[in-house]
């Protein structure tokens, strides 16, 4: 087991430290000398692994007892295996048995186009190779460490998905990231406003991603990043978005992907227009 610590100053490695971890459990604490964000930090962590597999356990979830045993027997040539989980309150009750089904995420349909703008992949879930660590590039900060990983393992059309829950997903008020508010509602406010400096975080991100992968990446996969920045770049602007429209139509199938066609249809329609006038 590796356990990385970003410089913690709640008490976190004494706990660790105090920790009766069963015989025959090898453990290795790493602390980092100063902080680096939880992006970096698990990159470290998971370059720390020497095995050839290597489970992600980041939260204060539950992992069922056959959570291992049923990935290793699914994971195949797969780079990176994931599945559904249970969502969870403070004291343990279930309050959604699908947490891809509560955010119909659509884990099933997981190509590189779709992963690209739209990550389905929940890290705490996840399996992942030593292979695939060892081939990425540095780890860019301004993408979650699940999407980063699971494009990389797209983009060779190695990654696999479980539609099994195999972890127990805890959510309550200290949740660094979780599932909002999805599981009291089941439906979230949709604004027809467009949110331009949203757009404009997004560009800057595949930006980011692209220049640190375009060595690794395949042609195809290097053009819709491309394509997918213009995508945002056009939102972002504040002039007539008849390019946005096009590159919309061009990648229809995984642009807005977790709306049905109709809404995509009229978005589609919408979009010329869409950014006159909105701030």
């Amino acid at each position: 087991m590796v356990i990385s610590d970003d410089h913690s100053t709640d008490g976190t490695l004494s706990l660790v430290y105090s920790f009766k971890f069963p015989s025959g459990i090898l453990v290795r604490v790493i602390r980092n000398p100063e902080r680096v964000g939880y992006i970096k930090n698990f990159e470290r962590a998971l370059r720390a692994c020497a095995g050839d597999v290597i489970f992600l356990c980041d939260q204060d979830d539950k992992w069922h007892t056959d959570k291992i045993d049923k990935m290793m027997a699914a994971k195949g040539n797969a780079l990176l295996v994931h599945t559904d989980a249970r969502l969870i309150d403070e004291t343990g009750e279930v309050l959604a048995e699908s947490y891809s089904g509560i955010k119909k995420k659509h884990p099933e349909n997981s190509s590189f186009a779709r992963l690209i703008d739209d990550n389905c992949v929940t890290g705490c879930t996840a399996m992942v190779k030593r292979e695939l660590v060892e081939q990425s590039p540095p780890f860019s900060e301004e993408m979650p460490h699940d999407q980063w990983l699971a494009l990389l393992a797209a983009d060779r059309n190695r990654l696999s998905y479980m539609p099994v829950s195999l972890l127990d997903y805890r959510q309550h008020s200290g949740n660094a990231t979780g599932a909002g508010d999805d599981w009291r509602t089941f439906s979230l406010p949709r604004s027809a406003r467009v949110n331009k400096g949203k757009h404009a975080e997004k560009a800057l991100r595949l930006k980011a991603f692209l220049d640190k992968t375009k060595s690794v990446l395949n042609e195809k996969n290097r053009a819709t990043v491309i394509d997918l920045i213009h995508y945002h770049e056009c939102f972002a602007d504040s002039k007539l978005n008849v390019c946005g429209m096009f590159l919309h139509l061009k990648h229809f199938r995984s642009i807005n992907f977790r709306e049905s066609i109709f809404k995509k249809a009229i978005k589609l329609l919408l979009t010329p227009v869409a950014t006159l006038g909105k701030q």
